[in-house]
């Protein structure tokens, strides 16, 4: 089965640990080539983090456009509305960020433990 076609809408549907899961499990084997080629196993793992980050820094700025986006079109369309308190996305987003960073440093750190014959075996 294909699911290229989906991986956009993919951060959309499980959340971010699943994703970045999903990723790190399909690269594993390109992982496992470069440690058994001498590279070391921080390396991939700062490859993955980089790698998250650029995702996290493309959703948080695709979310907050969306968002302010969605408060001015309420704002314009109720004339009660209450003037958003900004500390509840701040610490969504830092509990989001901190949780898709986590989850990929762990995930990252498994990958460059594994064997690279088993990985490859796999494959």
């Amino acid at each position: 089965m294909n699911v290229t076609p989906y991986r956009p809408s993919a951060p959309l549907l499980p959340g971010p640990p699943l994703v970045l899961s999903y990723e790190t499990a399909r690269r594993r084997a390109e992982i496992a080539v470069r440690v058994a080629l001498g590279a070391k196993p921080s390396g991939a793992v700062a490859m993955i983090l980089r790698e998250t980050s650029w995702l996290l820094i493309g959703g948080l700025i695709v979310g907050a456009a969306l968002s302010f986006g969605a408060a001015k079109l309420l704002a314009s369309a109720l004339d009660n509305l209450a003037t958003p308190n900004i500390s509840i996305p701040v610490v969504a987003t830092g509990i989001l960020v901190t949780v898709a960073l986590v989850a990929a440093y762990l995930l990252a750190r498994r990958a460059s433990r594994v064997d690279p014959m088993i990985a490859l075996r796999q494959e």
